[in-house]
């Protein structure tokens, strides 16, 4: 690779879409959830827990690499004005990167009993929703599945995109404690949830923008490559965060055993919809 090449691919792991992005589209998403669940004390919990994640960047390896795989699950989305060519994205890559994210700051914080499973059965219905689109179209480039527009391959699209939507609130462990206590749900706080449960919530901050990017990538037409289309792909992005935050109030009130089982079953019917729409293509 010359020496040119390597070095946009450093700029685009460590500063846009990488590193300095991610972190400041987290810090937003945090602090906005933060107010939302819980008021002014849920975002100063959520920004003392953004400062403890950055004091302990020099002495924990666990969180750099966290947020390095972070850092290429979002290299592999289509962000307009990326260094290196959003044509490079590849979603297998990107995915695995995602996940490995995920399972380190779960790996640092493993939180309540009962975590790693809920965890793993998210990230493989999410991987379903990620995937599925890519059998049907017989393509893994972010760019190529959200400029399919073909009649018969949208049902797949949109099953996909509910099941992905649904999946989120567990891999990014928006969520934790026990779902019963006495019969009645367990009251939850969003500073509780911040401590690091689920998917390693206490390093939540990293996945925010890599896991809403690839669903925006993969299900949205491309963005121009200028200014208001960087803009317009930072709003699909907060977007698809905040539907995120709505399908974290709705697992509240139905449970997370019904929530995991209703993606569980999303899941089998969308691997049906690939399956027949790619045989029939």
């Amino acid at each position: 690779m010359p020496w040119g090449d390597l070095g946009l691919q450093l700029l685009a792991l460590l500063v846009y879409p990488g590193a300095l992005l991610i972190a400041a589209v987290g810090t937003v998403c945090e602090v906005g959830t933060g107010l939302l669940f819980d008021g002014r004390a849920g975002a100063r919990e959520a920004v003392r827990h953004l400062h403890g994640v950055l004091r302990e960047l020099p002495g924990d390896p666990t969180t750099p690499l966290a947020w390095l795989f972070a850092s290429l699950a979002a290299c592999g989305s289509s962000v307009p004005l990326a260094p290196a060519a959003s044509t490079d994205g590849n979603l297998l890559l990107a995915a695995v990167a995602q996940a490995v994210a995920a399972w380190l700051g779960y790996a640092a914080f493993p939180g309540e009993e009962g975590g790693a499973r809920r965890l793993l059965l998210g990230q493989l219905c999410w991987l379903v929703a990620l995937l599925a689109p890519a059998l049907s179209s017989l393509s893994l480039r972010p760019q190529a599945l959200g400029a399919v527009t073909v009649p018969a391959l949208m049902p797949v699209k949109i099953l996909s995109g509910l099941l992905y939507l649904l999946c989120l609130p567990v891999l990014l462990g928006l969520l934790s404690g026990p779902e019963r206590v006495a019969g009645r749900s367990a009251p939850r706080r969003w500073s509780r949830g911040a401590r690091g449960t689920g998917a390693g919530a206490r390093l939540r901050v990293f996945l925010w923008l890599p896991a809403c990017g690839l669903l925006a990538s993969a299900a949205m037409p491309p963005p121009p490559a200028d200014p208001a289309g960087a803009l317009r792909f930072l709003g699909v992005v907060l977007g698809v965060a905040a539907t995120a935050v709505g399908s974290t109030a709705m697992a509240r009130r139905i449970g997370w055993s019904s929530h995991l089982r209703l993606a569980l079953s999303l899941a089998g019917l969308v691997l049906v919809a690939a399956v027949v729409t790619a045989a029939s293509s």
